[in-house]
């Protein structure tokens, strides 16, 4: 933030818990088991970043039908990953989704608002679909991109989606 001119800022919380940004940012944070990651922009973006320690087996069958539909489930297991690291993703992405939209939307999201109908391995990048209409530019069908990285322990995705606020 010193570099953008916001030499002495300090983040705080607004009474919905987001981060409050500066005037002018796009931002979204993250954190887990000792990592953090931060994604900035000073572009017109929805911006979305989020961190998560690869789940279990076994949490990710219990916690499934929360997350995910069933074409989803079924899409997840023809991945080159284990269901439990396909899930992380998932859960990982829809997160970053979330992030992004939340400043736009103001409302929550369900898992079940968007699906993941694409990952690309070899340019580490995922499309969702939105399953539900919010207001412009996020109505139903509404496809959104995201990037991932996946390590030792755990995956990292980025979403960002271009968004002009109104005049």
């Amino acid at each position: 933030m010193a570099e953008w001119g916001f030499a002495h800022f300090t983040l705080h919380n607004a009474a919905d818990r987001s981060p409050v940004w500066p005037a002018g940012v796009q931002a979204s944070l993250s954190h887990s088991s000792g990592t953090v990651v931060l994604a900035a922009t000073r572009q017109p973006l929805c911006i979305g970043v989020d961190v998560e320690q690869f789940m279990s087996a076994s949490t990710a069958d219990e916690t499934a039908d929360m997350l995910m539909g069933a074409g989803e489930q079924a899409y997840l297991r023809t991945l080159p990953l284990d269901f439990a690291h396909a899930a992380t993703l998932l859960f990982s992405l829809k997160e970053s989704l979330y992030k992004a939209l939340w400043p736009v939307l103001h409302q929550p999201m369900d898992f079940h608002q968007a699906a993941l109908i694409a990952v690309d391995f070899a340019q580490n990048r995922a499309t969702l679909r939105l399953e539900h209409g919010f207001n412009a530019p996020f109505q139903k069908g509404c496809l959104l991109q995201a990037a991932f990285l996946i390590q030792d322990k755990q995956v990292i995705t980025l979403l960002s989606h271009p968004f002009k606020q109104p005049a």
